[in-house]
């Protein structure tokens, strides 16, 4: 299917369609581990944030 949607976007001759396969290409993988188990980074970059914050008022 992510093949498929790749095609269209190259066919559509479009600049901005044109960088999207690469874009899928790239991120496929996390794609389809999101879609099986729901996983999420966010908690983790949260935290991450958190702790840039206050090391910068520290």
């Amino acid at each position: 299917m992510a093949e498929t949607i790749m095609d269209m976007c190259d066919a559509t001759g479009n600049e901005h369609f044109k960088c999207f396969p690469n874009l899928l290409d790239m991120h496929f993988s996390g794609i389809i581990a999101h879609a099986r188990y729901q996983i999420s980074t966010g908690k983790i970059e949260g935290i991450d944030q958190k702790i840039k914050t206050l090391r910068r008022q520290g």
